[in-house]
């Protein structure tokens, strides 16, 4: 057998991923990763290129030589998770209550809620299945800057992962605490927009802290360097972190399988073992052809009890997280159901295809 590297990537889980990619993303990434050490197994970018017929890939719009999996986007509202663990920890309860009206006020600057009317009455789990702004804005406040600032870094947010010499990601960008002192930036960066810059594995990670009781593992996707006989460079996993308590990530990860079982994330709910996760369909600040460019995201964890997979999905220009990720998410989730003791789901209907 011929030496190589020998990567962490699972056959099966990269076609299935690989396959719902297919069928739904037009540009992006999915990343599926093992929750309880880090290990990256299955990595998708879209659109793909041939690398057979290089000049066509050339006049693709879609940069389909960037890996987006390892690049920094503006992500949104999935920052609440970070938000949410941040206020638990900082002493406020996750029965506290907010009436949303659809606008809050902020230092005399309006945010508004993505539904108009507003959600009413509100304690912290009703607001992160309902991806609430005001409600967020509110307790991020609350919290105080420093403090988020503190836990998204204690969730690596901002620093580069190396998996090995000449592989690694963007570290994307966290704002400054100076930055922060501007009320606007505060209530910008409790609902993750702003000078926030992640990348789809760092989301991985975050997730996978909340499904594990509050253990963030480190990402590997290389495990050594083969000569063909025996490995000669090992890239050993690393021992998780305790980054939030244990009973902080299961309060957090109950709001995450609400959001799928009745909140944003319906469409991503399996068919089997349900799930748990967030939605976001983040602000860039571009504009194409007059119109906004955001970007969908769906960060989750599967099945709900014992989750065993972190799968997060990041859309270029999308209209919503749920709509355009959601989808997606599931696709993967049902072909990983036999692996966790559920049924096998059948995917062979093309019907929905919308890619």
């Amino acid at each position: 057998t011929n030496g190589g590297v020998v990567l962490t990537i699972d056959r099966k889980i990269q076609q299935a991923a690989q396959a719902g990619a297919d069928k739904y993303l037009k540009s992006g990434s999915v990343i599926v990763m093992d929750i309880r050490n880090g290990d990256i197994l299955a990595c998708v970018s879209e659109p793909e290129f041939s690398p057979l017929n290089v000049k066509a890939a050339l006049n693709m719009s879609e940069s389909p030589f960037v890996n987006k999996a390892f690049s920094a986007y503006n992500l949104g509202s999935v920052f609440k998770i970070a938000v949410s663990c941040a206020a638990l920890e900082s002493g406020i309860s996750n029965g506290y209550k907010y009436t949303c009206s659809g606008v809050v006020d902020v230092s005399g600057r309006d945010f508004h809620c993505h539904k108009l009317e507003g959600h009413g009455l509100e304690d912290m789990s009703l607001a992160f299945a309902n991806s609430c702004n005001p409600y967020f804005i509110t307790i991020g406040l609350k919290t105080g800057a420093d403090k988020l600032l503190e836990v998204s870094k204690k969730f690596g947010l901002g620093r580069q992962t190396v998996f090995a010499p000449g592989i690694s990601t963007d570290s994307g960008s966290l704002p400054t605490s100076d930055e922060l002192k501007a009320p606007a930036a505060a209530a910008n960066f409790s609902m993750g927009e702003g000078n926030l810059m992640v990348t789809p594995v760092q989301v991985a990670c975050m997730v996978s802290a909340v499904a594990n009781g509050g253990l963030l593992p480190t990402p590997r996707l290389v495990k050594g360097i083969y000569d063909g006989n025996k490995m000669v460079t090992d890239y050993p996993g690393a021992v998780p972190d305790r980054v939030i308590s244990t009973e902080i990530a299961e309060q957090v990860k109950s709001f995450m399988i609400r959001t799928v079982n009745e909140g944003t994330g319906l469409p991503a709910k399996p068919t089997y073992g349900g799930a748990g996760g967030k939605t976001a369909t983040a602000e860039t600040g571009w504009l194409k052809d007059g119109k906004t460019i955001n970007h969908a995201w769906f960060a989750g964890f599967y099945p709900a009890d014992s989750p065993r997979y972190a799968i997060v999905v990041m859309c270029e220009n999308g209209s919503a997280g749920g709509t355009d990720a959601g989808p997606i998410f599931k696709y993967i989730a049902d072909a990983l159901a036999p692996t966790c003791g559920y049924p096998a789901v059948d995917q062979s209907d093309s019907s929905t295809d919308n890619k």
